[in-house]
């Protein structure tokens, strides 16, 4: 994950990975499917990605000639990646395990880092345990609407912030790099993380608003059919 591309992957798995709540109906069990399928495939692939790259561990991770751990932080990422390649049927149990052990690999991957690098990790961490925390409630009181709320636009919170964080450590394009010690740039960040999960909320409302013109408009159609169809047979008797 040590590149854009690595936090693009993750983001983009999080971005996918976030619990859709109108997949109630049975008309959805095959996007269910699909969607698990996804996570699993998703989840490998960040796996080979952090073991397999050039220069990777290569699933080596002792090496025994100068006595020395292979590429930890490396290992760090698969690990995160194994925990969520757990299908869906076993949430939201497992979901708030995955999201606790992928925070406290972060949170000490992060100690010894530069200070802009250490803070925009640990904003990415209140998504994470904000997560993990409305799957473990779920797990007593059920399904809850502000939870729902809460966890899906932190989901979409990380994983844009994972982007960002790409953008930030790994400018691409050859783009020009950010000063790791200015703290103006760690205020901005701030800033940034909010506006993210600003634009995460809109994107809730946006989504809801469709689907709740669709689902009227489609109630009201098969009520006027109703309706039609009980004044043709009330003229025809």
């Amino acid at each position: 994950m040590g590149s854009f591309q690595g936090h693009a992957l993750a983001g983009t798995f999080f971005l996918q990975h976030m619990k859709p709540s109108i997949y109630t109906n049975l008309q959805f069990q095959r996007l269910e499917l699909f969607e698990g399928m996804a996570k699993a495939f998703f989840a490998l692939l960040g796996m080979a990605g952090e073991q397999f790259v050039p220069g990777g561990p290569y699933l080596h991770l002792y090496n025994k000639d100068d006595h020395k751990w292979v590429m930890l932080t490396t290992w760090q990422h698969t690990t995160m990646y194994l925990f969520f390649g757990i299908p869906r049927g076993l949430n939201p149990l497992m979901n708030s395990l995955a999201l606790f052990i992928e925070g406290c690999l972060f949170y000490f991957h992060i100690m010894h880092c530069s200070a802009l690098d250490q803070h925009i990790h640990f904003l990415l961490l209140i998504s994470v345990f904000s997560i993990a925390l409305c799957y473990l409630l779920e797990v007593f009181i059920g399904n809850h609407p502000a939870l729902e709320l809460f966890s899906v636009s932190m989901f979409l919170t990380q994983g844009s912030w994972f982007w960002q964080i790409g953008f930030v450590l790994y400018p691409p394009w050859q783009g020009p790099s950010w000063d790791q010690t200015d703290h103006d740039n760690i205020m901005f960040i701030t800033v940034c993380f909010f506006w993210h999960y600003a634009a995460a909320l809109l994107i809730i409302a946006f989504n809801y608003t469709i689907i709740y013109c669709c689902t009227e408009n489609i109630s009201l159609a098969r009520n006027c059919e109703v309706t039609w169809l009980a004044e043709k047979s009330w003229l025809l008797n």
